[in-house]
């Protein structure tokens, strides 16, 4: 156990120290930011002024909530992983990890963890200053549990990406179911608009559903708007859906290697 959490703290390390090294690019990455604040700035004002506030938000905390989801956004993005999976397998690379002494999934989850790791290093700073810029900010254990809800939302999400890139065993080509996850999940977490916009029996919905605790919630809990009781029920149910996914993540291992032929 030792010696395998000491191979993905290693791993994880060395993808951090990569990603370092390209700074800058993450820089440009995140250079639209100022911009989407203007934009969105303007859309929500133009909308405030046709409609009054009818949203349950003021002014201030709506563009705080569009502000924080996009943030958290690129926390949580974990679609990439379909591909790194699926080009794996296609091309036959699979193959050479098993002959690493690291498990593929671990191999996987500690470079994500990295990235994870750096955009919440260079976004939860930002966040803090756009929520007390707007004054729309949280209480001291609603922003470490919106902290945890999120680190957990980024399991999720690649523990999810995973299983999707795993298809390619079977599917040659899975970005199109990619592409479709990732809209809907985009949709339905609450960053494009909160979630209390949505009809109520959607609303109903989506809480044995993990969507809403991949945005909407830890928005909420970052603006002030949720609480401890909010946050926990996220963690729950996050949580269990994780885990399914990680068994899900193993039968789909095991059975796609069975039929694997090694080629690319």
């Amino acid at each position: 156990m030792k010696a395998a959490a000491a191979k993905f703290w290693t791993v994880a390390k060395t993808s951090f120290k990569n990603l370092v090294a390209e700074r800058f690019d993450i820089l440009i990455h995140l250079a639209y930011l100022p911009l989407l604040a203007i934009i969105l700035y303007y859309i929500w004002g133009i909308i405030f002024t046709a409609q009054g506030n009818n949203f349950g938000f003021s002014f201030n905390e709506i563009i705080a909530y569009v502000l924080v989801a996009v943030l958290l956004r690129r926390i949580i993005q974990n679609a990439h992983v379909v591909e790194m999976v699926e080009e794996d397998i296609t091309e036959g690379r699979i193959i050479t990890y098993l002959c690493r002494p690291l498990n593929y999934f671990n191999f996987i989850l500690a470079r994500r963890s990295a990235q994870t790791m750096l955009f919440a290093a260079i976004i939860i700073p930002l966040i803090l200053a756009a929520t007390f810029f707007l004054n729309a900010h949280s209480q001291i254990v609603e922003f470490f549990l919106a902290i945890l809800l999120t680190g957990i939302a980024a399991l999720f999400t690649t523990v999810e990406f995973y299983c999707l890139g795993l298809l390619a065993f079977w599917i040659e080509r899975v970005w199109g179911i990619k592409h479709a996850v990732d809209w809907a999940q985009e949709f339905l977490s609450g960053t494009l608009f909160p979630i209390t916009l949505f009809p109520l029996i959607v609303q109903d919905a989506l809480v044995f559903l993990p969507f809403k605790y991949l945005v909407y919630t830890p928005t909420m809990l970052f603006i002030g708007k949720a609480g401890a009781i909010d946050a926990l029920a996220g963690i729950a149910v996050l949580g269990i859906w994780t885990i399914a996914l990680v068994l899900l993540a193993r039968l789909l291992w095991k059975a796609g290697l069975k039929k694997h032929d090694g080629k690319g």
